[in-house]
């Protein structure tokens, strides 16, 4: 058993650790430390050595994108370029990393402020008398790991080093993006994306020492972000700057831009675990620490240091454009307007992103010579930039005649007494996998270190592999390829559909197209999340869609199974697109939060959820701050939609919304409102996941609010007779098929989320 919540985190797979003790009033400083390696292969001509038995060093490919884009975020809470060191690749080496480390603790004083981020492979080595049960400390793997002599960083020595941070009184916070686990994830092998794991090193160190775990240190207000459980990769995705990125650093950035920056890091975390789930990704993130930090922002910087305003810095380039020093770690999009800070005279326009930390403008206002080198830019309006709503991946195909042959011999697999039948791969967890991987079909269980060919797809040959050594009576689950005729189909109807991408990239998508086999024998076909973990039945996102059998490959056939996946496709964008979308941060104040109520016990719903069954008033309650200055009033619309799409409106209700739903208003006594009850009597109804309760407070009117707000499925274009408004083509995001970018929207509308956890009783 691990000692402590650092270790088991370390141990747990894929880490983010972020810690951090609480800041004094002063002269705070603000240092950091990112450090980013792609590159672990030895120089071309170089024998690696083998100390640790390591034969194999894989390199990466978004880990210095992530660090540079940590870098251009850190400036949003103070950071000074200055003070923030960089390694990459072959210059971040076991002695470089330790060395900066140590530098970065030599120049941090009482109260100040240090960041450590970190993102490459991760790995683990013998130690034999460490007191570990499984006798491995975790670590984290430098460049040159492959050099003769060259150890990695293990757990205990970054415990040590970080123990001095908080000993010296540095608020320090730590970013681990990393894996330490090799175990092999089971259900969902067939697509296959990059993870930050390598294997262990087999060099005993023999490290009796036992350091005080950071977060069990007193007063210490030490946090952990991990990224992932025990016996989780923490995987590589491309980001909508079309680069290799870490996902769970995509979902870190993503959930900032959705929120104040000074938002709690509770809050920022349960946003975060919902867009990586959305992301398609397996590896559940843990939040661990002082209820007192997680009041706290990411970093614990003082809040009245910090604003929501993103400025940049700016230069005019020899083609007359402009290059700003910041993309889309910052939130920038193409469209975005930027005033010059002292002179709003001067007006950019975003133009092109050029990647994570950089993008160029075009000037609309005043003249070149006004954009002096080191000039700053404030951001004065909003773009949407969540990219498309979902993106989509088609495996490799077969003919429907094969597919019919499959489907054939899994229905007579899925009929025998010999192997358990998973059906529902988000209620039962497969011992054994078969899969069809270039062109050849594939078993993958525990019984081998890595995936087998299976040979002939015959039931015989799958239930010999189903049942394994001991014929044993096991969990089957046989995924099968699409047909091409469907694949086909499904090409032309996403094809002019600008908010659904089709990606050639499995590690790019939200969902895949799955095949699989029904009752009656028929090949069948539906959308799955690139991932698949049974503790993820109660996000936000399904597991799956239900699948449509096919009977023919007739083009009415295939076309209606595409018309379906498309439709599903459309629902799961929705879901998405209100989980993704930011509201402009220059919105006015409107300082209040959505409440439920259980009206049998009385007590706000907490973060444990509701159950099937409860009775429940909605409320909009006003939070600390509301009477720190004037409240704006507006037009509130407040609806739910659960994991499978469906989209209900819960206030207001019939022909009210004209003036019914105008808030605040003040009352006799001229004050604000503390709480309003939108709705009485919600019935909690199944299904059981992650409903989201969302109110869009805006300053113009919705005069289709109905339509926008209420939705089984999902219509082919704006409703008719209204106005598509900028506003109102924003929230109307599932049923755009206009190609291009949306049009910026005016900064007069606030979204305030609730996320809810419902179960059965």
């Amino acid at each position: 058993m691990k000692i402590s919540t650092f270790r088991f985190l370390l141990r747990g797979a894929c880490v983010l650790l972020l810690a951090a003790a609480a800041a004094t009033a002063g002269a705070q400083e603000q240092r950091a430390l990112v450090i980013g390696i792609d590159t672990y292969q030895p120089p071309d001509g170089v024998t690696p050595a083998n100390d640790g038995g390591r034969i194999d060093f894989p390199d990466l490919d978004g880990c210095k994108n992530d660090a540079q884009s940590m870098k251009s975020l850190i400036t949003r809470y103070n950071f000074a370029e200055s003070n923030v060191r960089e390694l990459y690749d072959r210059a971040a080496t076991r002695d470089a990393i330790l060395a900066q480390m140590n530098a970065l603790l030599a120049d941090s004083k009482r109260g100040d402020l240090a960041l450590i981020y970190y993102a490459g492979h991760g790995s683990q080595m013998r130690n034999s008398v460490g007191g570990e049960d499984d006798g491995r400390d975790e670590s984290v793997v430098p460049s040159n790991t492959w050099e003769k002599g060259v150890s990695d960083i293990r757990d205990k020595e970054l415990a040590k080093v970080f123990n001095q941070f908080i000993d010296k009184g540095v608020k320090l916070t730590v970013i681990f993006d990393c894996c330490h686990s090799g175990s092999m994830s089971r259900g969902n092998p067939v697509y296959k994306v990059k993870s930050r794991y390598i294997a262990e090193s087999n060099f005993d160190v023999k490290d009796a020492s036992r350091p005080v775990p950071p977060e069990n240190r007193p007063n210490s207000d030490f946090l952990i972000l991990s990224a992932a459980q025990d016996n989780e990769f923490a995987q590589e995705q491309m980001g909508n700057d079309n680069m290799p990125h870490g996902a769970f650093t995509v979902a870190l950035l993503q959930a900032i831009q959705l929120h104040s920056i000074n938002v709690p890091v509770t809050t920022l975390f349960q946003s975060l675990r919902e867009i990586l789930k959305s992301n398609g990704k397996r590896q559940e993130p843990v939040l661990t620490g002082s209820l007192e930090r997680q009041r706290q922002n990411l970093f614990g910087v003082t809040p009245s240091k910090l604003s929501d305003d993103v400025v940049v810095p700016a230069s005019l380039a020899p083609s007359g454009r402009v290059t700003l020093r910041g993309g889309v770690a910052l939130g920038l999009g193409i469209g975005n307007e930027l005033v010059k800070v002292n002179n709003e005279n001067v007006r950019l326009r975003i133009v092109k992103l050029s990647g994570m930390g950089e993008s160029e403008a075009e000037i609309v206002a005043g003249k070149p010579a006004d954009v002096e080198a080191g000039s700053f830019f404030r951001v004065a309006n909003w773009v949407s930039t969540t990219g498309p709503l979902l993106k989509v991946y088609l495996p490799a195909s077969v003919s429907f005649k094969d597919a019919q042959q499959f489907a054939t011999v899994a229905a007579e697999v899925r009929r025998s007494p010999k192997v358990s039948w998973v059906s529902k791969i988000e209620e039962q967890v497969p011992q054994v996998s078969v899969y069809y991987q270039n062109g050849k079909w594939m078993v993958e269980s525990a019984d081998y270190p890595a995936p087998q060919e299976l040979g002939a797809f015959t039931a015989a040959n799958i239930i010999k592999a189903a049942q394994g050594p001991k014929a044993q009576v096991r969990a089957l689950y046989v995924e099968l390829p699409p047909a091409k005729e469907l694949v086909d189909a499904v090409n032309k109807k996403f094809a002019d559909y600008k908010n659904l991408q089709l990606v050639t990239n499995a590690s790019a998508a939200n969902y895949v197209v799955y095949g699989t086999v029904s009752a009656q024998g028929l090949p069948g076909f539906g959308l799955k999340r690139l991932e698949v973990n049974i503790s993820d039945s109660l996000s936000s996102m399904p597991l799956r869609t239900n699948y449509f059998p096919a009977s023919a490959a007739t083009a009415t056939v295939m076309n209606d199974i595409a018309d379906s996946l498309f439709t599903y496709a459309l629902r799961l964008g929705k879901v998405r697109g209100w989980l993704m979308m930011a509201a402009p941060k220059r919105a006015s104040f409107f300082p209040y939060h959505l409440e439920l109520l259980n009206t049998a016990t009385h007590k706000a719903v907490d973060s444990t959820g509701d159950h099937i069954g409860d009775e429940l008033d909605l409320r909009l309650v006003a939070n600390p701050d509301y009477l720190d200055k004037a409240i704006p009033t507006k037009y509130i619309y407040v609806f739910a939609i659960d994991k499978a799409g469906t989209m209900t409106l819960l206030f207001p209700l019939g022909t009210a919304g004209a003036v019914d739903n105008k808030f605040p208003v003040r009352g006799p006594n001229d004050q604000y409102p503390v709480a309003k009850t939108l709705i009485e009597g919600i019935q909690v109804i199944p299904p059981s996941g992650t409903d989201n309760y969302i109110c869009l407070a805006s300053e113009v009117p919705l005069n289709n609010y109905q339509q926008l707000f209420t939705q089984e499925g999902v219509n082919d274009g704006v409703p008719r007779g209204e106005p598509a408004s900028p506003i109102t083509s924003l929230i109307d995001m599932g049923n755009i098929t206009a190609r291009g970018p949306l049009p910026p929207t005016p900064a007069n509308w606030n979204l305030v989320r609730l996320s809810v956890k419902t179960r059965y009783k």
